[in-house]
């Protein structure tokens, strides 16, 4: 029976054909005992283990142990596969896990004797010293780089890893294999993105991921904002063919948002250390309010790097280092507000909205010879679909040998050009209280592709580089004060119409009856509560005087932050109050839902 315990007396050499004999037992006995060893020595199943079958062992960063099972890639072949992966614990419990793996590879083994001996060489394997580092996320690992399928490690290193991601299904494996040439990579798509401030930002983006413990950097995610049918998945798919593809699947490389916040855990996790792109907000949720829900408690999540701890958890909480790029129909304060939480700058710089280029032609600015967005965007699909995964590897290989080399000297190089751009930023951009963290956020993004500039991966300049990520960031701010315009103009309209329409408003005091048909028909109401003065406008007055639902959850937003709002209940400042208003003898109630507003804020 396997235990976890050392086997005195044998190694993983000579356990899988050792018969154990009793000493003391009778001749016929023995020799009933010993036929029956030499028997099982010669069995086609314990044959066919022994000689294309052979286990190692591995510990990871949590201290447990694994075995590792690998078979021949074919008869007499010096080329082995992994084909198990399992826990020395979870052997214990459930030694079969292993026969069932080994079953899936055409050795059946159902002799409860020629099982036992195979748990012998196992129980050996573990007693063995350790051969490997078992390696469960990707990421830096040392002086080594680890993504799925491959490890990049300087020269002169002698470390032995095993990349061993559990959690990963085989479509997240497979999408990290590299079809195409870096050099068509290069000539089908990186050639594109220049000119094409998203697009380079998006190549950019997509390397800073293998940086990120090499500088201070905040966490979080940039979106791609605009209206549908503009070119913001294409530019995505640019972002993940940087690391890798999968053209069988109908998302490519990318994710979508359209998960539990749990399973976003899960893929945030898996993509620690490699490029993480989450195309349309709008499968967040259904309905305004469980859109809003999810987009706020995964935004914050997300920029923690650590998510929820569950007792389950055997390893502690699942834990990620990245900056995704995403695509969204609607800006984080119209998703947020469109449920009713307050937004400030905790959110905006957590996930910064980037809107489509003024005069472009959807997402793009040069159009490289296509007649049309459409075009050029569908070019670049296909061409996706043909060349990724090669430029992620390439920057990796030359990152580990630079880092190996001089960790210090690229360290304040990075530093170096992260502090020129913010200087550039406070210059270009703007230096008002608050900009500062933003600026921050996009120097960390400029590092990725000035590096592979440095590294001689990238066609591209500097200069055009750097005026790329300060073009995406202007406009990020031009969007910002686009948003701030439109909500004064609403504040400015609802002002204008109470100032216009209060003479005809319903005076509102304590016994005084109403006609209903007055009531319905009313452009306002007006009472005294508390001292103040009161306007109550239902919802459908707002949102036509501020233009549109969107622009009236902002003022609301304003006018909550100046205290203007009234509650007449505990709840959601942001919601319509139900108001009592007396009707003449004979008609029906009338309760209708407003928004009470101090009228000294409306002058």
């Amino acid at each position: 029976m396997f235990t976890k315990g050392n086997i005195s007396g044998q190694n993983a050499e000579d356990s899988s054909s050792s018969v154990p004999v009793s000493q003391d037992a009778g001749p016929r006995q023995t020799a009933r005992k010993s036929a029956l060893a030499e028997n099982l020595i010669k069995n086609p199943e314990l044959q066919e283990w022994k000689s294309n079958f052979r286990c190692s062992n591995g510990v990871d960063e949590f201290n447990k142990r694994y075995l590792i099972v690998q078979k021949r890639k074919s008869k007499l072949s010096s080329k082995w596969r992994t084909v198990a992966t399992l826990p020395f614990s979870s052997l214990v419990d459930n030694p079969g896990e292993l026969f069932k793996r080994l079953t899936n590879e055409g050795l059946f083994i159902h002799k409860k004797a020629i099982q036992n001996l195979i748990m012998e060489t196992v129980q050996a394997v573990n007693a063995a010293p350790i051969k490997y580092r078992v390696i469960t996320r990707s990421g830096w690992h040392g002086v080594s780089y680890v993504i799925p399928g491959q490890v990049f490690s300087p020269k002169g290193s002698e470390e032995k890893f095993y990349v061993h991601l559990s959690d990963a299904s085989q479509d997240f494996i497979d999408k990290f294999r590299p079809s195409g040439t870096l050099e068509g990579w290069l000539e089908e798509i990186s050639r594109l993105c220049q000119g094409n401030t998203r697009l380079m930002l998006g190549v950019s983006l997509a390397l800073v991921q293998a940086l990120l413990d090499l500088v201070s950097a905040e966490l979080g995610g940039f979106l791609l904002y605009g209206a549908p049918g503009q070119g913001k998945t294409t530019a995505i798919h640019t972002f993940g063919s940087v690391a890798g593809g999968l053209p069988a699947r109908t998302t490519g490389y990318c994710e979508t948002w359209n998960h539990t916040g749990n399973h976003v855990e899960e893929i945030a996790a898996l993509h620690d250390g490699v490029p993480l792109a989450l195309d349309e907000t709008r499968t967040a949720g259904e309905g305004s309010k469980n859109m809003t829900s999810f987009m706020a408690s995964t935004v914050m999540r997300l920029s923690m790097g650590i998510g929820k701890g569950r007792m389950t958890d055997a390893n502690g909480p699942k834990l990620w280092r990245l900056i995704y790029l995403g695509t969204t129909n609607l800006t984080v304060d119209q998703i947020l507000t469109g449920g009713g939480l307050m937004v400030d700058d905790a959110y905006r710089v957590r996930a910064i909205d980037i809107p489509l280029p003024e005069n472009g032609h959807g997402i793009f600015e040069n159009l490289h010879g296509f007649e049309s967005g459409a075009a050029l965007s569908n070019h670049l699909k296909e061409a996706c679909n043909r060349q990724y995964g090669t430029l992620f590897p390439a920057f990796l290989q030359r990152l580990v040998q630079a880092r190996a080399d001089d960790e210090a000297g690229l360290k304040r190089q990075l530093n170096r050009w992260r502090q020129r751009y913010i200087r550039r930023a406070n210059k270009v951009v703007g230096n008002a209280p608050g900009m500062e963290r933003f600026h921050e956020r996009f120097a960390t993004v400029y590092l990725g592709a000035r590096l592979a500039i440095k590294f001689e991966l990238l066609p591209w300049t500097w200069r055009e580089l750097r005026e790329a990520i300060l073009t995406c960031e202007q406009d990020h701010f031009r969007l910002r004060g686009e948003s701030a315009r439109r909500d004064g103009d609403g504040l400015a309209a609802l002002k204008t119409y109470v100032s216009g329409q209060r003479g005809q408003m319903i005076e509102l005091q304590p016994g005084k009856a109403h006609r209903l048909s007055k009531l319905t028909q009313a452009p306002g109401f007006l009472w005294t509560e508390a001292g103040d003065s009161i306007v109550g406008l239902d919802r459908d007055q707002l949102v036509s005087l501020c233009g549109g639902k969107s622009a009236a959850d902002r003022v609301l937003k304003l006018l909550h932050q100046q205290g203007a709002l009234v509650s007449e209940r505990k709840g959601d400042p942001l919601k319509a109050q139900q108001k009592q208003i007396i009707t003449k003898k004979g008609e029906k109630q009338f309760r209708p839902h407003l928004y009470m507003i101090k009228a000294d804020t409306l002058k």
